[in-house]
């Protein structure tokens, strides 16, 4: 009868072998280590052996299958392993090894392979036997294998290499499918050999684009191993395309992130900046005779304010993105502000129209994202115009239904707005129309595509319940159609309502900020209302002066980002004292505050840069 040792340190596994085994004829016998298994090795001959790699205890299962050689040389290996590496392979080379089985084995597999095992074991094949089990280990492998003699002679060549080359069998000869792996500029020809490729005695591996018919923009890890006493090499090329797409998304990814937190920084410091122009300007312009042109000077210094921190706030849109929730927005006035942003950003000969219907309805979405919705929308636009320039049209406006049912079978109730861009490009043609939302796909290779753009654009759309259109012929441009579900049931939210009345009013005002700037021109806006108003540098005096005597302060308004005590750590502080004390948070940007949510203790935030307008509704609010 047929002996075979199975070698393996779960008895799970073990039972199962032996059993399967058994039942078709072997004399199956197991062990958990190879010290249990010599006991067995003793008393009879076995043809073959399904052995671990990795053992419990450390055993490894290329050594144990060594020692089983030594003692029968005739026994054939069939080595399993539950993550097998190249590495692990290429030193199985120096063992006559039957088949290398990857866990979990079915009873199919099992079966297969130890007949074939017990059939060689039988037969007492002679050491040409190494070429049969590589080409058995290797055939199936995911990764391109070659192996060849050092005078450049090619042993073996697996399915996979000649699948990534589109190599047909006996397509092509020695010298040929060497010149494929033009690795660092070497080129192989007869004349030189493939000795002058290696290092001897090394591993080496190298990323490296390989152009082949089927793959014109794969890139392949080559690792090229010496073996068999320097006589010959082993080479697998191993398709690392969404490996390296991967690594670059993720670069992408953080130099965003860095940009958005370096856009916050500076919106912080900035805000702080048109704080102090927009309340000394106010203040003047309440000074000056409503006649004069200083007046109008002041009014347009204002109004410039007013237009910077603006730009500001769509920065801020864009670095805060993914911390924003969704609510009714109108997109009527966000399409105008992302309009005219584009103009300051794309070429000048690139012109920018818009064609936007009014008080169509709410849409229930992140304002942060319909800036980026439209910002990747045209910026591919203006891409696809390069330098000859052209026309983008913005447009908003009612959707027909019928224009829904012939995207989707059920786009779901309800009215629909839609937004779309249109522009006078060369056109996407019909074979990358299909491709044009899957990541990483790009018709602008090496051209500074990257392929997440509008693939970006398709998730924001499916996120908020909506269709995506595009219609294009190469030299008639492209048309993006956006379809959204109006939230006609909601209300957009609005802010303070702005009024052009005097404010008086009475109380004391605790005011904290570190810009000493900020804190003059505060304090002259409040004492100009009315209010009575302390203010301080420093958030800690300024709890220390809270604390001393709470009664004395009606209202608290504090900045956000400060030394020593934050904004809401104040906030927080003077709530657990007093919490009827109303607290306002101003803030130019903060992390903190991206999710939406109001910190404890605080009745009201205000986005800096602050006017005497919004600051005396609020006092007025709080204080009523």
């Amino acid at each position: 009868m047929n002996s075979v040792l199975i070698i393996d340190d779960e008895e799970s596994i073990r039972y199962s072998f032996e059993r399967i085994l058994r039942a078709n004829g072997y004399d199956a016998y197991s062990a958990a280590s190879f010290e249990e298994a010599e006991t067995l090795l003793e008393s009879r001959e076995i043809n073959a052996a399904v052995i671990d790699r990795i053992l419990s205890g450390g055993e490894n299962g290329i050594e144990i299958s060594q020692k089983i050689k030594e003692i029968f040389p005739f026994c054939e290996i069939i080595l399993v392993s539950a993550y097998p590496t190249f590495e692990s392979a290429a030193k199985t080379l120096e063992i006559s090894l039957s088949a290398y089985l990857t866990k979990p084995v079915t009873k199919k597999v099992l079966l297969e392979y130890v007949n074939q095992a017990v059939e060689k074991s039988r037969a007492k094949k002679s050491e040409n036997d190494f070429e049969k089990a590589l080409e058995l280990l290797f055939e199936k492998s995911p990764d391109g294998i070659l192996i060849c003699e050092r005078s450049g002679k090619v042993k073996y060549c697996n399915k996979t290499f000649k699948k990534i080359f589109s190599i047909d069998d006996g397509d092509k000869d020695d010298a040929q499918l060497l010149s494929l792996l033009n690795v660092k500029g070497f080129s192989f020809s007869h004349e030189n050999k493939i000795s002058e490729f290696f290092i001897p005695e090394t591993i080496e591996e190298t990323e490296v684009p390989i152009d082949s018919p089927k793959r014109k923009d794969g890139f392949y890890s080559v690792s090229k191993y010496a073996y068999g006493n320097n006589l010959g090499y082993l080479i697998s090329i191993k398709d690392i395309t969404e490996k390296k797409v991967i690594e670059q998304s993720f670069e992408r990814s953080s130099r965003m992130e860095a940009i958005g937190n370096f856009a916050g920084g500076i919106a912080h410091d900035f805000n702080n900046i048109l704080h102090v122009i927009t309340g000394y300007g106010e203040l003047a312009a309440e000074m000056a005779d409503k006649k004069s042109d200083i007046s109008k000077y002041i009014n347009e210094i204002l109004k410039a304010a007013q237009r910077a921190g603006n730009i500001t706030e769509q920065i801020l849109s864009f670095s805060r993105a993914k911390g924003e929730k969704s609510e009714p927005v109108d997109i009527e006035p966000l399409l105008r502000e992302v309009i005219v942003f584009l103009k300051s950003t794309i070429p000048s000969t690139i012109s920018i129209k818009e064609n936007i219907t009014k008080n169509l309805g709410p849409v229930c979405a992140s304002k942060a994202k319909i800036h980026q919705l439209i910002m990747n929308l045209a910026s591919n636009s203006a891409k696809a115009m390069n330098e000859k320039g052209g026309d983008i049209v913005i447009g908003l406006e009612a959707a027909d239904r019928s224009d829904l049912l012939k995207i989707e079978e059920n786009p779901g109730p309800g009215d629909f707005v839609k937004i779309y861009v249109r522009d006078t490009g060369k056109g996407i043609d019909k074979e990358h129309l299909e491709k044009i939302f899957q990541p990483f796909f790009t018709t602008r290779e090496g051209m500074g595509g990257s392929g997440i753009g509008l693939s970006i654009v398709y998730g924001i759309v499916k996120k908020m319940g909506g269709l995506i259109n595009v219609e294009s012929e190469i030299g008639r441009g492209a048309l993006f159609e956006i379809y959204l579900p109006v939230a006609s049931a909601l209300s957009v939210s609005s802010q303070t309502e702005k009024t052009n009345e005097t404010f008086l009013g009475q109380g004391r005002i605790l005011f904290v900020d570190d810009d000493e700037n900020i804190v003059k021109i505060a304090a002259k806006m409040i004492a100009h209302m009315g209010y009575e108003v302390d203010v301080f540098t420093d958030s800690e005096k300024a709890l220390e002066a809270f604390l001393e005597n709470p009664r004395k302060y009606d209202a608290v308004i504090t900045d956000m980002t400060m030394p020593k005590i934050r904004g809401d750590e104040l906030a927080s502080k003077v709530a657990s004292v007093s919490p009827q004390i109303p607290v306002v948070l101003s803030t130019g940007f903060s992390e903190k505050l991206l999710n939406g949510e109001v910190p404890f203790g605080v009745k009201k935030i205000l986005n800096k840069p602050v006017d005497r307008v919004t600051l005396g509704n609020v006092l007025k609010e709080i204080l009523a």
